[in-house]
């Protein structure tokens, strides 16, 4: 590619330029950018109360295109598995990623994903989570409204899809079902 021409590519290059003074110098990946990130704000936006549940809603994250820091994955797992159903809402919070280095990808762990792009790297993940299963508002006391599951094991992998999005999940499946809590409104 070619310098920009004209005033629009003028303009252009002059905006990046501000962009990279004003930011303390451009970064050389996205990665960097994104490390100082705390709680995935660049993947959703900021939770939003369900009235029905009295929790917060399930996340809702905007594709990711890079490899996610941990902080992304976390978010990512959350937007996830996040559910509704019409009895029951199924949130996921304290979400914890440990990532490790990348590996290939392996068809009989990794097969499972339909749109896993078999030509990049896999990231296995570990940690831990919070599962909340809420009933409606209205059905138990409130400080009681939700089943509060603790998965101190759990493990996934983060892998690109053949569209370039990037998806994560963990999950722990030797737990057993913890105590009744009142429902998350923060993820």
């Amino acid at each position: 590619m070619g310098p920009l021409k004209g005033s629009w590519g003028a303009g252009l290059g002059a905006a990046l330029l501000l962009a990279c003074i004003v930011c303390g110098g451009c970064k050389a990946s996205d990665d960097a950018v994104l490390a100082a990130d705390t709680r995935g704000e660049q993947v959703s936006a900021p939770p939003s109360v369900n009235m029905l549940f009295g929790t917060r809603n399930p996340r809702q994250c905007q594709p990711v295109k890079h490899k996610p820091t941990e902080t992304e994955a976390a978010a990512l797992i959350q937007c996830l598995l996040d559910s509704q159903s019409h009895d029951y809402m199924t949130l996921y919070n304290s979400v914890v990623v440990s990532m490790a280095g990348s590996r290939a990808y392996q068809y009989r762990s990794d097969s499972g994903n339909a749109d896993i792009d078999t030509t990049s790297p896999v990231y296995p993940i570990r940690g831990s989570m919070d599962q909340y299963v809420c009933h409606q508002v209205g059905q138990l006391p409130a400080d009681q409204s939700c089943l509060i599951t603790h998965m101190a094991k759990a493990s996934g992998s983060c892998f690109k899809t053949t569209f370039g999005d990037w998806h994560c999940s963990m999950l722990d499946l030797g737990t057993t079902p913890g105590t009744n809590g009142p429902a998350p409104k923060t993820y």
